[in-house]
């Protein structure tokens, strides 16, 4: 795993629109050790901080204005300079489309808002370990190859160093022909698996490897005879049985003499990477259903809030109606107004059932609908927690125009964000406004109108 001084050496930028998601980032990425840390509050700036600091890691929020961490991620990976630095995404937007899309663009994990800090720094450590593991590859693999093509394909002086590299070497090393056979292993390798050398020498690959990973290894193979390079990882077959996780890093060796050619691997175990992985994997799994109860305690919240109000004019009817049987007073038009006023305030009640039940429905399904629309059915589900808070909400709706969109999805996160502004007012600890506002960014005439809408606490 990444030693202290690694921790202290490396180079985090933290991309954030938001300065308090900065100062909580910055202040668990301290407390852990990294001492080097820059921040950008916009996408622009952060391309720019890249192309200056050449940061290590970069934790990259998307939910950004002008430029959102998505196109910021696309135009860093088209960057010689900067493609190779690792990406993580802090994002809200926990859908699998979501976090496909990302990936897709070349960023290498992501953490769901709010995140654990166990989990941010797990995953921060992990992804610096196996970027030090791949320059450190790298390395090894250009110093073996400068001395393969040196000193075996030209067969130099330098025979007997390059012979104790291949042996002294902490890595791995596997010389295989071209129908991935082992020509010759080093003792490393040997170790790594268990085996003794003249087990492995002459067998295929292919014989050692998971059969859920032959594809990759074939794959792989492609790569190499392509571009004369590859890497990728796989699980190979140790001598108990157990499969162990290792770092590919092959590269061809042709011999000019010999006109063939030779596959040489530099292999890493990343065995403790992947079981760290696997575990933060689990904690996110416990993390989500955390969420999930504490969504579902949210919603019997509101409902609750949503029922007070009938509830007591359902009882103050009931009440009436024993009382005026107690005392003979009961008529025939005052039982019809209190029956009228029950059955409205139950049915209002079965209404706000329904309306909970299909807000919380998935749909995948596109609508043509408003953003303010959406908005409004948002804010009718905590608009009783919110006067019960003495919150005001106050509405500035500027666009009005339909689009389509995933109405469910948009309400979700509509919600979340109501709910987290009333958690910040509350902390003030007197009353306070929440406003919502939506206005038109950008203008796309070949299809819908791009909008972007905004919460915030008034001041």
């Amino acid at each position: 795993m990444i030693n202290v001084n690694d921790i202290k050496k490396s180079i985090i930028l933290v991309v954030d629109d938001s300065s308090q998601n900065i100062q909580l980032v910055g202040s668990l990425l301290k407390k852990a050790g990294f001492d080097r840390i820059s921040f950008s509050t916009s996408g622009e700036h952060a391309i720019k901080m890249a192309e200056t600091i050449f940061p290590d890691i970069i934790l990259l929020d998307v939910m950004m204005p002008d430029m959102d961490g998505y196109e910021v991620c696309q135009k860093l990976k088209a960057h010689g300079n900067t493609k190779e630095i690792p990406i993580i995404f802090l994002t809200a937007k926990a859908y699998n489309e979501d976090i496909v899309k990302g990936l897709k663009l070349g960023a290498v994990d992501y953490i769901t808002k709010p995140f654990d800090p166990e989990i941010l720094l797990s995953k921060v450590k992990t992804h610096l370990e196996i970027k030090r593991q791949k320059d450190e590859i790298e390395f090894l693999n250009e110093k073996l190859i400068g001395r393969v093509h040196d000193e075996i394909v030209k067969r130099t002086v330098s025979e007997n160093k390059l012979a104790a590299f291949y042996k002294q070497a902490n890595y791995g090393i596997t010389i295989l022909d071209l129908n991935s056979q082992y020509v010759d292993i080093n003792d490393n390798f040997a170790k790594m698996l268990g085996f003794a050398k003249d087990e492995l020498v002459g067998k295929s690959a292919f014989d050692f490897i998971h059969e859920e990973d032959r594809e990759i290894q074939k794959e792989a193979k492609k790569v190499l005879l392509e571009k004369g390079f590859v890497n990728f990882e796989k699980r190979l077959k140790k001598a108990d049985g157990e499969y162990i996780w290792i770092n590919a890093s092959s590269t061809m060796v042709r011999d000019e003499i010999n006109e063939s050619a030779f596959i040489v691997t530099i292999c890493a175990d990343v065995m403790e990477r992947h079981k760290l992985q696997e575990d933060i994997k689990e904690k996110e799994k416990m993390l989500f259903l955390q969420s999930k109860q504490a969504a579902m305690g949210n919603m019997i919240g509101m409902i609750a809030h949503q029922w007070k109000q009938p509830l007591s004019v359902i009882s103050m009817a009931i009440n009436n109606i024993k009382i005026d049987l107690e005392l003979g007073e009961l008529n025939i038009n005052d039982l019809s107004t209190f029956i009228e006023d029950i059955v409205n305030n139950i049915s209002y009640m079965d209404k706000t059932i329904n309306d909970f039940r299909d807000f919380f429905k998935p749909n995948k399904m596109k609508t043509f609908s408003t953003i303010e629309s959406i908005c409004d059915e948002s804010v009718k589900l905590v608009s009783s927690s919110m006067m019960n808070n003495n919150i005001e909400l106050v509405k500035d709706y500027n666009i009005n125009k339909g689009i389509d969109i995933l109405g469910s999805e948009l309400k979700q996160i509509i919600l979340n964000l109501l709910s987290n502004a009333k958690d910040a007012v509350k902390l003030k600890k007197d009353d306070g406004k929440i406003k919502i506002q939506t206005y038109i960014k950008e203008e796309n005439y070949a299809g819908n109108a791009w909008s972007r809408q905004g919460i915030t606490r008034a001041p």
